[in-house]
């Protein structure tokens, strides 16, 4: 998972859908999902990537049925009537005989054979819920080692969320996205460290990028340092003056 993370990070063009397929095979899933917005109060939300491929349902069929199902879902009736967001299995949410009566369960498993189910959430706005969905085959339980597995590799997967975001924020805010991307790449700067720059630019303080981008203080320092050194700057203002004349980021 480290070694996709750094493929993530450092990709021109990233999804999710990387993501997705080695949860599920490290997890010994048999359908992976990652969920977007979801907000249980509308009863909407978005399949934003899915592993194995599924052939009979595009993006659209896999939205229908989400909202169609999210009501009985028992991790998901835990996520909406709390604040945590740790990692959590149908066995841990659910009492015994519950979700076997479910519609959702049955749905889950006329579709695709799939039973116990274990939740990593991201960060997402107040009120709603993004989250990665295992779903181990009928007749495997998550066990204590997918727990434990789950609640590691789930700040990392936060880290990478928030670059991604922020890179997708990027790409809004110039006119023609690729050409930043393309100068950053002719200068060997990344495309976390542009989203840096791009935050840097904003105005934020060395705390609020580690923030927003969820990592300590130091591994953004070391971005900046790394950003002054390539582009051959000493200081905030004359890096973002630089990226500016460079075309990186876009002006004000």
């Amino acid at each position: 998972m480290l070694d996709l993370a750094v493929t993530l990070l450092e990709s021109l063009d990233p999804d999710w859908s990387l993501a997705t397929a080695e949860l599920n095979e490290v997890l010994h899933g048999g359908l992976c999902l990652f969920l977007d917005d979801i907000r249980f109060t509308r009863r909407s939300g978005y399949v934003r990537a899915w592993a194995p491929a599924t052939p009979r349902l595009d993006r659209l069929s896999w939205d229908m049925l989400l909202r169609a199902n999210m009501g009985a879902h028992p991790i998901a009736a835990y996520y909406a009537g709390c604040t945590d967001r740790t990692p959590v299995s149908i066995g841990d949410v659910a009492g015994p005989g519950h979700w076997p009566r479910t519609t959702t369960y049955r749905t889950m498993q006329t579709l695709f054979e799939v039973n116990d189910q274990i939740a990593l959430p991201l960060r997402a706005p107040t009120g709603a819920v993004r989250s990665f969905l295992v779903c181990r085959p009928t007749g495997e339980s998550v066990t204590d080692r997918d727990r434990l597995y789950a609640r590691r590799i789930q700040p990392l997967l936060i880290r990478v969320d928030s670059h991604l975001r922020e890179l997708q924020r990027l790409r809004a805010t110039v006119p023609d996205p690729p050409q930043p991307l393309r100068r950053a790449e002719e200068h060997g700067i990344t495309p976390r460290e542009l989203t840096v720059l791009s935050l840097l630019a904003e105005g934020l303080t060395t705390a609020s990028i580690a923030g927003r981008l969820s990592i300590s203080v130091h591994t953004a320092n070391t971005h900046l340092e790394r950003l002054y050194r390539k582009l051959g700057t000493t200081n905030r203002l004359t890096t973002v003056l630089t990226a500016r004349e460079l075309g990186l980021i876009a002006e004000r």
